[in-house]
């Protein structure tokens, strides 16, 4: 299956920045699945990032796509 791709529209700073600050939970996981699959040194399939952040697998591409 192909990697899904992230916007570049933020960085991968920013974006680690928005997960870590998020007081909202629902939100904190959308931005650690992002954060997830963003990362340069270990990047994760939205798949694998959703069922590790415990989301459906489909939740993850969802996410991506939004």
């Amino acid at each position: 299956m192909a990697q899904l791709p992230v916007a570049s529209h933020l960085t991968v700073e920013q974006i680690d920045e928005r997960y870590r600050t998020c007081s909202d939970a629902a939100e904190k996981s959308r931005w650690h699945v992002v954060w997830l699959v963003s990362r340069p040194e270990r990047p994760m399939s939205a798949t694998a990032a959703a069922k590790l952040v415990g989301f459906t697998p489909a939740w993850g591409p969802a996410i991506l796509k939004r």
